[in-house]
């Protein structure tokens, strides 16, 4: 096994120059309050109940190997174009989990906030050593409650430092493709340029894929070392009376998430299936605290998250903020759930069927989304999640939807294609692990309840699942659950899903939950960025995620850990094109000049990238602006005069439409 070189410029320090919300915001009275909007693709809402409420910043840095941040810092240039509001701006409200009933009308704050030289939050996390995400959330906003004085800051600067701990792990040519996809779609996401891949190994795992099971059901395992030898992959299997023996453990949990390190960091594993429900494979009862919810429910999060114990404070309760949880995925890991040899056949011919779908078949083309009213008070309806998420669909697929909105739509719309089979399904309503329901809780309009669904037939045509419900994957509650049923109907349900082993979060409406971003990045990261497999889809959507977190027991910490995968972590999802497409000019700023400049001597430089124009400033250390911003055409030259400039570090700042930003320093010189 050789080990993969990075091909960074290893530095201990890094300064990111951005422009907070380049499309700019609004401000909206509602009744005796106003709000505050942005893109929703700049900014996210997090802040504690009745604080004044404001979008947020999440910039991300990806470092290469195992890193250990030393500071933070940032500063920001003070708001030129302040205003008054005409009435108090909003607090936050109490945010509510899918399904509670409960709503909070919007109040005025009576805090206020300055510009700070501290982030509102520093998350660290590791993708197998190989790469370390940091993620910062900036509040640029000054708000002074007496005055009602709001301003934001035109541009900021946030500086890191880090020291390096280790080394990248040895990569298997599968997990090189895996931690390269994901760490390039946080560094897409979120507008991070200085990155570069991990260049590819020469040698591969032993053992491609670790299946877990109980030792009641090895005979049935062979269909499925048969299906992974078809793909090339190769495979152990292990029981867990086997593992319990021969690893160390408090408890049988423990020994398997120490079987699966190995695994992993020594074998090469990119892929585990824990083959069974809770009575087959055990499942780790993690503490979540969310809005005064708490409870202890499974999460398999715990085997694929293999950094720390999980309980670093040593109380025996797992999962608790002081725990320095990392929450990044290590290992491409899903949970297939039977409790017998009838389901666990089932279920594994499932999977043989759906790796052997002609591609000249139709039906996985097939789409169906259902969004229920949330909550009628505000008009939060699901059908707004649907939406983004249609957007992520291949053009030559059928989509069908059906909205509890004044339309009116019910079951009757979208079961014939839910029964015939479609490739993807989603639920966007209320839950519990029987079933997914919309708002009006009577039989006829429920979307489907696990009774209902269990006698009918897709003639084999088993799609993927998805729910933002409360609940719906608890597979330890009594009997048994909802993704249980899809997956081992012999002839119906589906092959895969992914629902909520806990609560599903909502948003600040109109701001999408956290529950609802998961499932969509899910979709996205299966057909727009063409993850290599469901295992990766599904990893890559908590990356997306993890930078939103803003805090001991928010939404997102506690949705990304009731998040579950009920799959075959190496299915390869059926409709998802494997063209390679040309890629596009990188994001970046070309110097057209000496660097360093003598004081007089002209600045030059040009912009790259795909969008058609850039707003371009420049800054001083301090992270003032030393002019206008201007607007540049893409790879066009642009020349400025620097007599005016006193000598120093500058930096070259440049915007694109969509919000992603990247910088160049360069140097004046006296004369």
């Amino acid at each position: 096994m050789t080990l993969g070189i990075l091909l960074f410029l290893l530095s201990a320090s890094e300064t990111d120059l951005f422009v907070p919300f380049p499309s700019g915001y609004s401000v909206t009275v509602e009744g005796d309050v106003c709000t505050v909007t942005v893109d929703r693709n700049e900014g996210f809402y997090s802040a504690a109940y009745q604080a004044p409420f404001l979008p947020l910043v999440s910039r991300v840095f990806v470092l290469p190997g195992r890193c250990e941040i030393s500071s933070v810092s940032a500063s920001f240039e003070e708001p030129v174009s302040a205003e008054y509001l005409s009435v108090p701006l909003a607090g936050a409200p109490a945010v509510q989990p899918v399904g509670s009933s409960q709503r909070t009308t919007l109040t005025a704050t009576s805090g206020s906030i300055k510009l700070e030289d501290s982030p509102v939050s520093v998350h660290t996390g590791h993708i197998l050593n190989a790469f370390t995400v940091v993620t910062c959330s900036i509040n640029p906003w000054v708000y002074l409650s007496d005055s009602l004085l709001l301003g934001l800051s035109p541009s900021c600067s946030l500086t890191i430092e880090w020291e390096e701990t280790g080394q990248p792990s040895n990569l298997s040519v599968l997990q090189t493709e895996m931690v390269n996809f994901r760490a390039a779609a946080v560094a897409d996401r979120y507008g991070f340029e200085n990155f570069h891949t991990i260049s590819r190994p020469e040698a591969d795992s032993s053992t491609d894929y670790l299946i877990v099971t109980g030792a009641d059901y090895l005979d049935e395992i062979v269909t499925l070392e048969n299906l992974l030898g078809t793909k090339g992959l190769s495979w152990q299997t292990l029981s867990v009376q086997e593992i319990a023996s021969g690893w160390p453990g408090i408890d049988t949990q423990e020994s398997i998430r120490n079987c699966i390190k190995h695994f992993v960091f020594d074998e090469g594993s990119t892929y585990v299936v824990l083959a069974g429900d809770e009575t087959v494979v055990p499942a780790r009862e993690v503490y979540t605290e969310c809005e005064g919810y708490v409870e202890f429910a499974p999460s398999d999060l715990y085997y694929a998250d293999l950094d720390g114990s999980w309980d670093e404070n040593g109380n025996g309760i797992y999962g608790e903020y002081a725990d320095s949880l990392d929450l990044y995925p290590d290992v491409l890991l899903g949970r297939l759930l039977f409790s017998s040899s009838e389901s666990a056949s089932a279920i594994f011919e499932k999977n043989v069927v759906y790796a052997g779908v002609n591609q000249t078949e139709t039906w996985y083309r097939n789409v169906v989304l259902c969004g229920a009213m949330l909550f009628p008070a505000i008009g939060y309806a699901g059908a707004k999640g649907c939406e983004l998420m249609a957007r992520s669909f291949p053009g030559n697929f059928d989509l069908t939807k059906a909205y509890e909105l004044s339309s009116g739509d019910h079951p009757d719309t979208y079961f014939p294609v839910l029964y015939s089979g479609a490739g993807w399904n989603h639920y966007a309503g209320h839950g519990n692990n029987r079933g997914v329901y919309w708002i009006d809780n009577s039989a006829i309009l429920n979307i489907f309840r696990m009774e209902g669904f269990s006698s009918r037939s897709n003639q084999g045509r088993t799609g993927i699942h998805s729910g933002i419900g409360c609940h719906t994957g608890d597979f330890t509650d009594d009997g048994v659950c909802l993704p249980e049923t899809l997956l081992t109907l012999p002839d119906g349900g589906g092959v895969a899903g992914f629902f909520n082993t806990s609560w599903g979060w909502e948003g600040y409406w109109p701001e999408i939950g956290s529950t609802e971003r998961l499932c969509n990045n899910t979709v996205h990261q299966v057909y727009v960025q063409k993850a290599p497999s469901l295992g990766a889809a599904y990893a890559s959507a908590i990356d997306l995620e993890i930078p939103n977190m803003t805090g001991p027991y928010d939404r997102v910490m506690q949705s990304i850990i009731a998040y579950a995968a009920f799959m075959d972590p190496s299915l390869e999802v059926l409709g998802v094109t494997s063209f390679n497409p040309i890629p596009p000019a990188p994001f970046r700023i070309v110097m057209l000049c000496s660097n360093p400049l003598i004081s007089g001597e002209d600045l030059r430089f040009k912009v790259t990238g795909i969008s058609p124009y850039y707003s371009v400033s420049v800054f001083d250390l301090a992270g003032r602006t030393t002019g206008e911003t201007v607007s540049l055409a893409q790879n066009t030259a642009l020349t400025m005069e620097t007599n005016t400039l006193s000598t120093g570090v500058y930096f070259v700042s440049a915007t694109a439409p969509s919000g992603k930003t990247v910088s160049a320093s360069f140097v004046v010189l006296p004369i």
